[in-house]
C-alpha cells in the first residue's frame, strides 16, 4: 500500500508522537505479543460478519475526500441550555453550518468506505486502500485539532468515534503498514486524548454530566481499543458509571428530562453511546450492562416505551413531544448490538422496519457489523 507525503501533519508534538509511535512499535513487539490475550478488542468481529453479509462489488472506485477542516472554532455558545442544541446562541451560526456540513459529510463517507472493505467478499486489498486514504488525508493535516471553541468541543467529542471505528474495521489488513498506520494512531491519540481534557473541568456543569458526556466516553473507548490504551478505556468506564448512576428508578434521565419537549428525542439520543459503551465492555469481559442495577436495562425500557407511546414523558415534562417527528434509521441504530446480546421481540420490530441501521455518528451500518441475519439493504 503506497501513500504519498510530503510531511507529518500538525505541530512538533504530533511529529514527536508518530516518532514515538514508530519507534516504539520495534521496542515493544515482544511484550504486545507475549501479552496478546490482554489487549482491547473491537466489540465486532469483522471477518465473522463479511462471511453473514459478504456480496462482490465489480466497482470498487474510491471517491476523494472532502477538504480537511482543522479548527473548530465558531464563537461562544451556551452548549448547557435546555434547548440542546449544539450551536447554541452562537454568533457564528454561518460559520457553524458550513465548517460541520464538511466535518460530518467526511464522517458519512469514512463510514461508508469502511463498510464497503466489511462487506467485500473476499477482504478486497484495493477498498483497504481506500479507507485508510480517507483516514490519511486528515490524520496528515492534524483535522480538528487545531483551533477551538466550546461547540467545536462537542462537535469533535462526537465524531472521533466513526474515526476510531472505521479504523477498526480496517486494521487488520494494516499489518504490515507500519508508517500509515503509525500516522493515523498518532491522530486518534492526540484526538482522543484532547477529548478527555476537554470533559475534566467543571465536572458540575450540565455538559459534562449530560448526552454531550456520554458521547465523549463512547469516542475515547473506541479510540482506546484502536490504540489498545487501557488508561483511556478505563476513563470511558468511569464516566458510563456516572452516566448510568444518574438513571432513575423509572428509567430515565433527569437532566435529559429537562429538555422539556426534547426529552424522549434526548434519551434516544443518550441511549446510543451508553449501549456502544457496554457492548465494548462485553466483548472486554467487562459486564456494563449490568451495573448499578441493571440502569441501562431501564432506560432502554423507558425509551423504547416512550417510542410505542411518549404519554409518559408528556406527563412527567408537560409538553408534547416533538423532536421525533423525522424518526429514522441512525435514531436506533444501537439496536443492532444491543439486541443482538438481548433478543427482544420490540425491538425486533424496530430493526426490521429501519434495517440496514445506519448511524455516521456510530461508524456506519450497525446492521452490517452486529446482526446475525435480517434484511439487508
Amino acid at each position: 500500500m503506497s501513500h504519498k507525503r510530503n510531511r507529518i501533519f500538525g505541530p512538533p508534538l504530533v511529529a514527536h508522537l508518530v516518532m514515538a509511535l514508530v519507534v516504539g512499535t520495534a521496542t515493544v513487539a515482544n511484550a504486545v505479543a507475549a501479552n496478546a490475550s490482554d489487549s482491547l478488542k473491537p466489540p465486532f468481529n469483522v471477518e465473522a460478519q463479511r462471511h453473514i453479509h459478504g456480496k462482490h462489488y465489480k466497482d470498487l472506485s474510491c471517491l476523494k475526500p472532502p477538504g480537511v477542516v482543522v479548527d473548530l472554532d465558531f464563537g461562544r455558545s451556551d452548549t448547557d441550555a435546555p434547548a440542546g442544541s449544539e450551536a447554541g446562541n452562537s454568533t457564528h451560526k454561518e460559520e457553524y453550518a458550513r465548517v460541520t456540513k464538511v466535518v460530518y459529510r467526511y464522517q458519512r463517507k469514512l463510514g461508508e468506505v469502511s463498510d464497503r472493505y466489511v462487506r467485500h467478499q473476499p477482504a478486497s486489498r484495493k477498498l483497504a486502500e481506500c479507507t485508510v486514504g480517507y483516514l490519511l488525508a486528515w490524520a496528515e493535516k492534524g483535522a480538528l485539532l487545531g483551533k477551538i471553541s466550546e461547540p467545536g468541543r462537542y462537535v469533535r467529542s462526537k465524531v472521533l468515534a466513526a474515526v476510531a471505528v472505521s479504523y477498526l474495521k480496517v486494521s487488520d489488513a494494516m499489518e504490515q503498514e507500519a508508517e500509515a498506520r503509525a500516522v493515523i494512531l498518532a491522530w486518534i491519540r492526540q484526538w482522543a486524548e484532547s477529548v478527555r481534557e476537554d470533559f475534566q473541568p467543571d465536572p458540575e456543569r450540565t455538559s459534562r454530566r449530560s448526552h454531550h458526556m456520554f458521547w465523549a466516553a463512547w469516542s475515547v473507548m473506541s479510540a482506546a481499543i484502536a490504540l489498545d490504551d487501557r488508561n483511556l478505556f478505563d476513563w470511558s468506564v468511569e464516566r458510563y458509571h456516572s452516566a448510568v448512576d444518574q438513571i432513575e428508578d423509572d428509567g430515565t434521565l433527569p437532566l435529559e428530562m429537562e429538555r422539556g419537549k426534547g426529552a424522549l428525542y434526548f434519551h434516544l439520543f443518550s441511549v446510543a453511546p451508553l449501549v456502544m459503551i457496554a457492548e465494548a465492555a462485553a466483548w472486554n469481559d467487562i459486564d456494563l450492562y449490568s451495573a448499578q442495577n441493571g440502569a441501562l436495562y431501564r432506560l432502554v425500557r423507558r425509551t423504547l416505551e416512550g417510542l410505542e407511546d411518549p404519554s409518559y414523558f408528556e406527563e412527567k415534562t408537560g409538553l408534547e413531544q416533538k423532536q421525533l417527528r423525522k424518526f429514522d434509521g441512525p435514531r436506533i441504530a444501537w439496536m443492532e448490538a444491543y439486541f443482538g446480546r438481548h433478543p427482544d421481540p420490540t425491538g425486533q420490530k424496530w430493526m426490521r422496519t429501519f434495517r440496514p441501521l445506519k448511524s455516521p455518528a456510530l461508524g456506519g451500518d450497525m446492521t452490517l457489523l452486529f446482526s446475525k441475519g435480517g434484511r439487508r439493504g
